[in-house]
């Protein structure tokens, strides 16, 4: 999934396309005292709210593991935007995920 997500996305470069079936499982931990009462479907439903190329890195690093330089290489972006591209997407996730 991930292979191919990368592949559509240099293909299209297209920003705002959605990347199907995401996993969350390391979101469950909840280190920044978040609201904790979120269904599975609803996180992936923030995920999708996030830009694709904010996704892709988010997932890549998060989920998948993969370093900054082999997420740079792969999306074809320097290794500073994807430092600042996971900086967003969590900063953003955050504030979905906070109490009102």
């Amino acid at each position: 999934m991930v292979q191919a997500s990368i592949k559509h996305f240099l293909d299209k470069k297209q920003l705002h396309a959605l990347v199907p079936g995401s996993k969350t499982d390391d979101m469950n931990c909840n280190p920044y005292n978040l609201r904790d009462d979120f269904s599975y479907s609803d996180r992936i439903k923030m995920l999708h709210r996030l830009p694709n190329l904010w996704r892709m890195v988010f997932n890549l690093f998060v989920i998948d593991g993969y370093e900054h330089e082999k997420i740079a290489r792969l999306l074809d972006i320097s290794v500073y935007t994807s430092e600042a591209v996971l900086t967003g997407a969590r900063k953003k996730l955050s504030n979905l995920m906070s109490p009102p």
